[in-house]
């Protein structure tokens, strides 16, 4: 079975794909700088350990349009007033 899968995904362009860049300590601070005025979504995203900033922050860039980022944005916001870590 996993050798078929490989196979399969070399010839559907998967296996190559190219990985995603890491996130940047500048990507999390303009992120965090889009949330500024938002309470408590502000307040609470600041106190979150590093690594839930960066899966919020990635998760945010990881749609493509602007319009797709702003709807997710308003999810995050959402989850982040409640104070919900992204995989809660």
């Amino acid at each position: 079975m996993g050798e078929k899968a490989i196979e399969a995904a070399k010839r559907n362009g998967t296996w190559d794909t190219p990985k995603r860049e890491p996130i940047t300590d500048k990507q999390i601070e303009e992120f965090t700088e889009k949330l500024v005025g938002i309470s408590p979504a502000y307040e609470n995203f600041c106190k979150m350990p590093p690594s839930v900033r960066l899966s919020y922050t990635g998760r945010y860039l990881s749609f493509k349009s602007e319009e797709a980022r702003q709807r997710d944005l308003a999810k995050i916001i959402d989850r982040l007033n409640i104070n919900l870590n992204l995989c809660s």
